[in-house]
């Protein structure tokens, strides 16, 4: 392993001589008379100043000419900076400011400007005075070694200036060699070169057939868009071996005559998300192997790979285990390994990595970082997300950057380009987020399989049972084909604009649904407001309600509180709550607000969740789920019954969990049940999920922070304070004299709340009663063993993470821990911008027990 880019093309060369090298159109070199051309060129590149270190940029578009520049670039020690000729001339300037090249080498016909700069045409320059020997490094200006750089590419920029990425001679060596190993090219193969320069996969068609003695074909300049002439070259120069990106592959299978193909053996794919369905129409025109590859420019082509040909009968596309001298981490957000099946950002190390970006040790210092698993080693954060599977593949998700926010949620377009290729009558998909009259909106954009004609009302029903409601685009764009860049990988910005079909929209009509939408669209920000528009399902959380409910009071001159707001969620039916409440001459006509069981949502097919109260004893937080949840799964709050019962403070968390196990199943009698808690909530939940397992049912337990105090003392209750006084819409800040409150002090600020003021002296006083007692009632809770999965939320500001609440709980779980850290700290743990990242996650694990059940 190791050496320079070209030994491997120097120890055929001459046993090679006479046989077929290069074929571009009815052009044909031997390897003998390229090896001339290029040694004659690189001997005229070292006479400019061409050397090791130095850089060279290349702008040819594909010919016999682009590969002597390129050979002979290399060979003269340099390193090639590949150019579009076709690109924007402001791109061009920009890459050629950043790598400040020795010259550029261009052809007569290519017409390339370098404003400044030196282009040598290498179809036109006299080199007939130059030896065509070999060129070694008595010829060079100074030794090559593999340590200097072999190429600079120059990639999309997250700032959307393009940076550098400089690989070395050992790095692309390695993956040659690798490639070599595992799909052992002879002298016999052909292999068709169809990939841009400036797209490093080019690498694999620049150099590995001239590695072992086969027969480089060029296509065409502009050859790599058209299937049709991809197939006939490939029939009538018997190619064996290919490259394809993912989008061009599903085009190509969808329109070329299988009779063409007869000759390939192994096509290797790389660059995008590879979909199944794209394994499965290939496997349909071709008998060739398939092979899925991944590797960032900066991981010098490939890194991982795997043999998919028979994916196309699963429901995901592996892209495998790493190649030679190569590792790779999937990591959480503090670089510890995650768990099979659980997503994490993936880091690579090995031989392979580049040195950096040119002339941005800023950037390369936030890319390549430390390794915390090797002595003096360097690992790329790649900013990909991917799992482990069980059988100890990767599987890829989606880019950590095409994470967006939308409406308020964290959300993948990943995600939803899967449950769209997922369909049998989509081939290929892409989401993106447009602006609109009514706001930004989710659009997805297909391409039909094979034969199929693609329904997008029937779509968008079939992705709405596959991610929240939230999730699902607002429009579904159908094309022949993506527009693709000058790589074959799908240009976004080129795809159209679609045309909105609003929705069907039921306006307000009386007076008070006028008020009530009105406000709505006021509280929330949103563009308008119809009559079945949902006011948690549009982002609204407990403390916007209660803005909302202080503007309806003050407009409707009549007292609308909190609790009126929950179960009756949408204009209509809010509207129809307070004119009833008006009829009756009280706002009070129940208790949703204040009893144990709180319903949030109770419409719905899928099983509840059920949230479990902290210190405060309201479950209010409940409706900070329904945003992310499907539209169907009713959600409801357990409540301390100290409000509305004749109960005397509980004494023990189990008397509790019977309690609300009770509610449950009253609500759900056949299961199963899904139940999430925070704080002394996550304890009682527990508790609750071993009563209903003893019975038989189904759980899915969510534990949000419930940590357990050492000892009993005025630190927790300080902390019990403050989690009560949040629920109620009022943050006591860590300097706030909470000590000089006393009950009687917080029952007076409590009345003086619009989100508790309809509460009775009486009921304030046990709520903060409760509060005040469950530092006692959690530290005598001796929990049995629960036999289930937890998916633990941990509070992670300011804790100490040697011995975190996953440890203290784990000799009472009997089953897998899944641990998410949350950046916050106890209390914050449900306020809005924590649940943007819990919340979907939530709504994830539920969906996939779901598909487990079914």
């Amino acid at each position: 392993m190791g050496g320079l880019l070209l030994d491997g093309f120097d120890s055929v060369v001459g046993v090679c001589s006479g046989s077929r090298a290069v074929v571009f159109g009815d052009e044909v070199l031997s390897y003998g008379e390229f090896d001339e051309r290029v040694n004659r060129f690189a001997r005229y590149l070292i006479g400019l100043g061409v050397g090791p270190e130095s850089l060279v940029g290349l702008a040819v578009r594909r010919s016999v000419d682009l590969l002597v520049g390129l050979y002979a670039i290399v060979r003269a020690g340099g390193a090639w900076v590949p150019l579009d000729p076709d690109a924007p001339s402001s791109r061009n300037e920009y890459v050629l400011d950043s790598a400040d090249p020795v010259c550029v080498v261009s052809t007569e016909r290519d017409g390339f400007v370098a404003s400044g700069r030196r282009v040598v045409c290498v179809d036109v320059v006299d080199v007939s005075g130059f030896s065509g020997a070999r060129v070694s490094d008595v010829d060079r200006r100074s030794p090559l070694r593999a340590s200097n750089t072999a190429y600079v590419i120059f990639t999309s920029g997250s700032t959307g200036r393009p940076k550098g990425v400089a690989v070395s001679h050992a790095a692309i060596v390695n993956q040659l060699e690798f490639m070599q190993g595992e799909y052992r090219l002879t002298s016999s193969d052909v292999y068709l070169q169809k990939t841009a320069t400036t797209f490093d996969v080019s690498l694999w068609g620049f150099f590995m057939p001239l590695r072992v003695g086969a027969v480089l074909v060029l296509a065409s300049a502009d050859g790599h868009r058209d299937p049709g002439y991809l197939a006939s070259v490939i029939d009538d120069q018997g190619v064996s071996v290919t490259d394809f990106v993912p989008t061009m592959l599903s085009t190509f299978s969808s329109l070329v005559d299988p009779g063409l193909l007869g000759s390939l053996r192994d096509v290797l794919v790389i660059g995008e998300a590879l979909p199944v369905e794209a394994v499965r129409e290939f496997g349909l025109v071709s008998s060739a192997r398939l092979h899925n590859l991944y590797g960032p420019t900066e991981a010098a082509v490939s890194f991982t790979f795997a043999d998919v040909t028979a994916a196309g009968s699963g429901t995901v596309v592996s892209i495998g285990v790493p190649e030679w001298n190569c590792r790779v981490f999937v990591l959480d957000s503090r670089l510890r390994p995650v768990a099979v099946g659980v997503a994490g950002e993936l880091y690579l190390s090995g031989v392979q990595l580049a040195r950096g970006y040119v002339g941005r040790p800023d950037l390369s210092a936030d890319r390549f970082v430390a390794s915390p698993f090797g002595s003096g080693e360097r690992m790329y954060r790649t900013g990909d997300l991917v799992r482990w599977n069980s059988i100890g593949e990767l599987e890829y998700i989606g880019r950590t950057d095409f994470q967006v926010k939308f409406r308020g949620q964290r959300i993948e377009l990943g995600e939803i380009e899967a449950a769209l290729v997922s369909h049998g009558s989509v081939l290929s998909a892409a989401v993106v987020v447009r602006g609109s009259a009514m706001g930004d909106q989710l659009v997805g954009y297909v391409v039909p399989a094979v034969g199929s004609v693609v329904d997008v009302s029937v779509l968008r029903g079939f992705v709405g049972e596959r991610v929240p409601g939230y999730m699902v685009p607002a429009a579904v764009v159908v094309l022949d084909a993506f527009p693709l860049n000058s790589s074959g990988k799908l240009d976004r910005a080129l795809l159209p604009e679609p045309v909105f079909e609003a929705r069907v929209f039921r306006a307000p009509v009386s007076s008070v649904e006028l008020v009530v939408a009105s406000a709505f669209v006021g509280v929330l920000g949103v563009d308008r407001v119809g009559l079945d528009d949902d006011f948690f399902e549009l982002g609204g959380n407990s403390l916007i309600a209660m803005r909302l409910t202080a503007n309806l009071s003050s407009t409707l001159d009549f007292d609308v509180p909190v609790r009126m707001l929950f179960g009756a969620s949408t204009p209509e039916l809010l509207a129809a709550r307070i004119e009833e409440a008006r009829e009756s001459g009280s706002a009070t006509p129940d208790d949703h607000a204040i009893g144990v069981l709180f319903p949030v949502r109770i419409e719905g097919q899928r099983p509840p969740l059920f949230y479990i109260h902290a210190m405060s004893g309201l479950a209010w937080k409940a409706s900070g789920f329904a945003p992310y949840l499907e539209a169907d799964t009713p959600i409801y709050g357990l409540q301390t019954p100290v409000m509305t019962e004749a109960w005397a403070l509980p004494t023990s968390v189990d008397e509790l969990a019977h309690r609300y196990v009770r509610e449950m199943i009253d609500v759900n009698p056949t299961g199963p049940f899904n139940i999430i808690g925070h704080s002394v909530g996550g304890f009682i939940g527990h508790a609750c999920a071993v009563l209903l397992r003893e019975q038989g049912f189904e759980v899915s337990l969510f534990m949000v922070d419930p940590r357990h105090p050492r000892e009993v003392d005025d630190d927790v209750a300080l902390e019990n304070t403050r989690d009560m006084a949040a629920s109620w819409g009022v943050e006591l800040g860590e300097g706030a004299d909470v000590n000089s409150l006393d009950r009687s002090q917080i029952i007076a600020i409590g009345k003086t709340l619009d989100s508790v003021s309809f509460m009775t002296e009486t009921q304030i006083g046990a709520l903060y009663d409760f509060a005040s007692a469950s530092g006692e009632l959690i530290s005598g809770y001796e929990p049995r063993k629960y036999d289930g999965d937890v998916v633990m939320f941990r509070a992670a500001a300011g804790m100490d993470m040697d011995f975190t609440v996953t440890d203290e709980w784990r000799s009472v779980i009997g089953g897998q821990i899944t641990d998410i850290d949350i950046d916050s700290n106890h209390t914050s743990m449900m306020h809005p911008d924590k649940l943007e990242l819990i919340g979907p996650i939530v709504a994830e694990y539920l969906r996939t027990q779901e598909k487990r059940s079914s």
